[in-house]
């Protein structure tokens, strides 16, 4: 399976090797792009990472609603979802 390039807010955890995007319409944008690239997995960061500098780990990157648009592009192609939180934050 590939993930392609993760789903980032703009200056986000991972956002050198994602695709960065703010709103709920550049999500689902976003989504569609890595969709056409052949992507079967939509890889979203949803909380700041450890291996981003002046990220804060655990933080909200993303609204539920930026989220949603993601996963329900996802979900129309018949595709899976997959989000990066690495600690337990709650929205």
């Amino acid at each position: 399976m590939a993930a392609g390039r993760c789903l980032t807010m703009t200056g986000g955890h991972g956002w050198f090797i994602g695709r960065e995007a703010d709103g709920v319409d550049e999500l689902r944008k976003a989504a569609r792009e890595q969709l056409k690239a052949g992507a079967d997995v939509i890889k979203i960061m949803a909380t700041g990472g450890v291996m981003t500098k002046g990220v804060e780990p655990g933080s909200p990157q993303l609204s539920m609603e930026e989220m949603a648009a993601a996963v329900e592009e996802a979900h129309k192609a018949g595709k899976k979802n997959s989000n990066s939180c690495p600690r337990n934050t709650r929205y």
